[in-house]
């Protein structure tokens, strides 16, 4: 019996480990946080309005829908750069498909969505491509497909599903679906068999196919809900802004990745949280509205993404030594 209640007790903190990130890590990310909106307010008092909050939730509902399979990508040890591409181009069927109903638009963009899944899933579970090499392929094929189907013009007028964007009380529609899918997100990742396999996998694949795990299958699994993540966020995109572009969504991976690392995800895999990820989106989503209140252009605010990526990444290598 004490051997059992050890073992029981074991395994409880290894999980406890495995699926959380330390507290000290959510800790530092939420004073980030704190001193973002300290400083946003100061510079403008109408930074804690309310309709200014729930107006950030709803431009950043697309990244955060992405975000949440690309998070799951990255646990799984693997990258997705293809998601602002596959955004894109399900924008542009949504936009093809205006005239139809809505029941129609909303499972053929899902089909294009998951489709450009299962083809990055294929190539790196079951041809064994490195997730790099296969996705940033998909990201080149798919955004030359979007210039090849419009000839570098966009859709414009796509009307017929905007009730995407409207609101529920003073509420938007995209920021109530973000919230929803990352509480459901945290809990398919936290207590359910495929995201422990997940975990598994990320933190070592070859443990994780020893212990019966069918890893091939998990890791496309975590590339289709990616590409079907994409669909929805494309949807919630050409809704907000009525029209649908070849080159929507361009650089979205790199907000993606960003934001899943200064959540406290690792890039090695097997270590990182969807609320983590969640907190990480509220950073750069306070973070872009800073920038906009000082007036930094977009250049400027390219610049300092990328110093946040390689801080977030040094500070995620180190952690996992």
């Amino acid at each position: 019996m004490d051997n059992n209640a050890c073992l029981h007790e074991g395994a409880a903190a290894k999980a406890k480990r495995f699926f959380s990130f330390k507290t000290n890590d959510k800790l530092g990310i939420l004073i980030a946080l704190l001193l973002l909106v300290i400083v946003s307010s100061i510079l403008s008092p109408s930074f804690l309005n309310a309709n200014n909050l729930l107006n950030i939730l709803r431009q950043n509902a697309m990244l955060g829908i992405v975000l949440l399979g690309m998070t799951l990508v990255i646990i799984g040890g693997g990258i997705d750069l293809s998601v602002g591409s596959t955004v894109a181009v399900c924008g542009l069927v949504a936009g093809y498909c205006m005239h139809l109903p809505f029941p129609i638009i909303f499972v053929a963009v899902l089909a294009t969505g998951l489709a450009a899944g299962v083809v990055n899933g294929y190539l790196i579970a079951y041809q064994k491509m490195e997730p790099f090499i296969a996705t940033l392929s998909s990201q080149i094929a798919l955004r030359g497909l979007c210039l090849f189907l419009t000839g570098g013009t966009y859709i414009s007028s796509v009307k017929s599903f905007s009730w995407l964007n409207g609101k529920i009380g003073i509420v938007s529609v995209p920021a109530i679906l973000l919230v929803v899918m990352f509480v459901v997100f945290d809990a398919l990742a936290v207590k359910t068999v495929f995201g422990r396999n997940v975990f598994a996998i990320g933190g070592g694949e070859v443990a994780a196919k020893l212990s019966g795990i069918k890893t091939r299958k998990v890791k496309m699994m975590t590339y289709v809900i990616s590409g079907g993540l994409c669909a929805l966020a494309a949807l919630i995109n050409v809704a907000r802004l009525s029209t649908a572009e070849p080159l929507a969504a361009s650089a979205l991976e790199v907000d993606a990745i960003a934001a899943a690392l200064v959540g406290g995800n690792s890039l090695l895999g097997g270590r990182g949280s969807i609320s983590g990820a969640f907190l990480g989106l509220l950073v750069f989503a306070v973070l872009a509205n800073l920038f906009n209140l000082i007036g930094l252009g977009a250049s400027e605010q390219q610049i300092f993404k990328g110093i946040i990526i390689v801080i977030a990444v040094l500070i995620s290598q180190r952690q996992k030594r």
